[in-house]
Formats: C-alpha cells, structure tokens, sequence
C-alpha cells in the first residue's frame, strides 16, 4: 500500500505494507511483519483471524480516505508535469542563449564544452525530479483508483467461484491463487489485492456480468453424472 496521507505529519501508526514471514522457530507457522510509514517495522506478530483483522480494518480505512483525497492528486500529477515542462523548457532557453553567446565570444573550446554539458545536467535534473513526482503520484491515483473499482464492485468479484470461465484472461499464477484462495475468504482484501491489476478485476466482472447474460450449464464436478449444473 501506498502513502494516501496529504499531510505526512499526521498518523505515524499509518500501516504501509504487511509482510508474511515463514518462523523459524515453528516450521510450516507464519508470522506478520508490519512497516509503517515513519519508518518503524513491527516482527513476529502472529498470524491470527483476529490480528488479520486488526490490519486489513486500518488499511480499509486508510484507502477509504483515499479515495476520499484522491483528486489531490490528480491535481498533484497534473502539476508536476506541469511544473517538470515548464521548469526544463525555461533551463534550455537559457542556456541555449548562453552556449550561443559562449560560442560567439569565447575562445576556449574546453569552456564552452563545459557550460553545455553543466547546462544539460540541470535540465536532466529537473526532469528527473520531476518525473519522480509524477509517477510518485500517477502511482497513487493508480491504485487508488483499483481499489474504488473493488469496492463498487465487490459483490459481482465474489461470484468469480460460482462461474467456470470468470478468470478468463488472467494470468496462469493469479488463476491459480483464486482456486486455492479459502471460499469463505475475501482473495480481494486490502492486503492481497496487490496481486491484481485494474484491469483485472475489470476482466472478472466482466466474464461474471456474461456468465450471467448468457446462463451458461457446465458439466457436474462429477465425471460419472450425465446431468448439468446451472448458475
């Protein structure tokens, strides 16, 4: 999870990534490692239902209020590009006119090689450093985004078990992560959710929303039955 603060001085218990860690002291038992956003990580909590719990409320909570302030950073995203154009165009103008008067006047070859290349470092920079901020924010507008989709659509995500075809076009390891995902789980919760993409979730309900067009009848789990099951 990302940083959804607009205020970075506000809420140092603010969760950011939660980590499953084998324990080395009781083989086949995990242990959960929390990072939060000053920088403090918390070890060897137990993997309990209710510890789970306790996390995933906060991080629900958190990108609630993201979604809540996600236009800050639209608004963000739009300026740094803006700033990151305006800034490089304005350091080329100018050291374009001093490279040109450079040429004009000097008669150092080394000075003048000099000043272009100091002056093509600091526009470099300013898009470095500019695009640092654009994709620190297109990144949080991102994901934020997804999990709004999730949210308005969660009922229709839950049905991706009751139909044969509502992971069609995912790939290989999260098709399987479904299928061993715990039924009465949510393999779409705040903290796994980081397996997908927008697009897809955006797949699984739109092969659930045809399933559910169509009412397609697939063959019993039973190979010895000759009778079809309806969804």
């Amino acid at each position: 999870m990302r940083d959804y603060r607009t205020n970075k001085k506000e809420n140092n218990d603010y969760i950011l990534n939660v980590r499953s860690v084998e324990n080395s002291k009781d083989e086949g038992n995990k242990t959960l490692e929390i990072e939060f956003a000053d920088g403090r990580r918390f070890t060897n909590i137990e993997s309990t239902p209710d510890n789970l719990f306790t996390i995933m409320s906060q991080q629900e909570k958190q990108a609630t209020e993201g979604i809540g302030n996600i236009e800050v950073f639209k608004r963000r995203e739009a300026w740094a590009k803006f700033a990151t154009a305006v800034s490089a165009g304005a350091t080329s103008g100018v050291y374009g006119l001093v490279a040109e008067k450079l040429l004009e006047n000097s008669t150092n070859d080394f000075e003048t090689l000099a000043a272009c290349i100091c002056g093509g470092c600091l526009v470099l920079m300013n898009v470095i450093v500019g695009g640092y901020f654009i994709q620190k924010n297109h990144g949080i507008v991102g994901e934020l985004e997804k999990v709004n989709f999730r949210n308005t659509n969660r009922e229709t995500l839950k049905k991706y078990k009751d139909y044969p075809n509502a992971t069609t076009g995912l790939a290989k390891r999260k098709v399987e992560y479904l299928e061993k995902a715990d039924p009465a789980g949510d393999p779409f919760n705040i903290i796994d959710i980081e397996r997908f993409s927008t697009d897809d979730l955006k797949k699984i309900v739109e092969n659930v929303k045809t399933e559910e067009s169509f009412g397609f009848d697939y063959p019993t789990t039973d190979s010895s039955a000759k009778t079809y099951q309806k969804k």
